[in-house]
């Protein structure tokens, strides 16, 4: 079904509960070249900086990478949120770009920073 539509949404799960805390969204995939944009979400703050959206990533890439034969990975982060950026720094994602103005926030202006990792 990815390779029809392009994309693919992960639920996060807690090993130990099986409590939905999340999910990863891999969606915008090119199969011929080799690329797909990557999305995350934590729903609850408490369940945030605890290794969950890390580790993740991690195993998104490790999938794009071994079972879906892509080669780049790509997001992009409001320039507000210091904690996706980190995240995603920590993931092994550079910047590589800003898109000045993209969003408008609350009557505001704000850019986006692109983030590129090579699988």
């Amino acid at each position: 079904v990815v390779r029809e539509s392009g994309q693919l949404r992960l639920m996060i799960l807690e090993n130990m509960s099986d409590l939905v805390l999340g999910a990863v969204d891999l969606y915008n995939i090119d199969f011929k070249h080799g690329f797909g944009t990557v999305g995350i979400l934590i729903a609850e703050k408490q369940y945030r900086q605890k290794g969950f959206a890390l580790e993740s990533l991690s195993l998104l890439s490790e999938y794009a990478k071994n079972h879906l034969n892509l080669t780049n990975l790509s997001c992009g982060i409001q320039a507000s949120n210091k904690a996706s950026q980190g995240l995603f720094e920590k993931a092994g994602y550079k910047k590589i770009g800003i898109r000045k103005n993209w969003f408008l926030v609350e009557g505001n202006r704000e850019d986006e920073y692109l983030y590129h990792l090579e699988l």
